[in-house]
């Protein structure tokens, strides 16, 4: 019987082994404050469970042009300051997924970016939180091919 890391999971190691020295203490310290529990045998994927309620986010990236998935960086950074990335999954090469924890009633900017530059940049707010975890779903679709133009002033 093969056991499945939740995705969840898979982004906080994958994210941890990438990461700087900080942002290793720091994801660890979210982990912990968020009060993230799973027991890996029998986990199927769609049961994580937490042991206080989050907002789950995820969905799948298309390409607008040819309806593929695409991979890339789905970057959550704070509204009042662009420039800091709180937290960050890459969507999967072959199902175009993606997977971020979020904290409940609070504004983010979600940031989608290749190697090339910033491809979309939109605003999300979380719901309030009661007594479980709620998962939005948010799919999106980019621009695969564009100009300098096209990029505005997402790049800077």
């Amino acid at each position: 019987m093969k056991n499945h890391i939740p995705a969840a999971v898979s982004v906080a190691v994958s994210t941890l082994r990438s990461s700087s020295a900080f942002r290793k203490i720091t994801l660890a310290a979210a982990l912990l404050a968020t009060g993230f529990v799973f027991s890996v045998a029998g986990v199927s994927h769609g049961d994580v469970r937490f042991s206080k309620p989050v907002v789950m986010l995820k969905g799948t990236v298309h390409s607008a042009e040819t309806g593929k998935v695409q991979s890339v960086k789905v970057s959550i950074r704070s509204i009042k300051d662009k420039d800091e990335e709180i937290t960050s999954s890459v969507s999967n090469s072959i199902s175009g997924n993606y997977l971020v924890i979020l904290a409940s009633n609070t504004k983010y900017l979600v940031r989608l970016q290749t190697a090339a530059g910033v491809i979309k940049e939109e605003t999300i707010q979380t719901p309030r939180l009661n007594d479980a975890t709620i998962q939005i779903n948010k799919d999106f679709t980019i621009k695969t091919t564009s100009s300098k133009e096209d990029m505005g002033n997402l790049t800077k």
